[in-house]
């Protein structure tokens, strides 16, 4: 039930018996319902730092593939002149 923080079922149970004989009957509900209320607040601060992460890897690869596009039309641009100038003639030169 608990894989993620490693607690077998007898942990549980003892965790269990030791608040119920701290606090009593009375408060365990209180108790369960302060402990919900963490977990979900915890849960729910998790799931907004993940979001915010990855917004913020997507606009970073966004970034990357501009500034990668951008590179390989300088590289296209540098390289297309000297394309131009290494044809090769079809006439004949004379010679002296």
């Amino acid at each position: 039930m608990f894989l993620f923080l490693d607690i077998s079922t007898g942990e549980i149970f003892f965790v269990f018996l030791v608040i119920l004989l701290l606090f009593g009957p009375e408060s365990l509900p209180n108790i369960a319902r302060t402990l919900g209320r963490f977990f979900n607040k915890s849960r729910q601060i998790t799931s907004e730092i993940q979001q915010e992460f990855m917004a913020g890897a997507q606009k970073m690869s966004q970034e990357v593939q501009r500034q990668r596009n951008e590179i390989a039309q300088q590289i296209e641009k540098a390289v297309e002149p000297n394309q131009t100038n290494d044809t090769v003639d079809d006439k004949p030169k004379d010679k002296p």
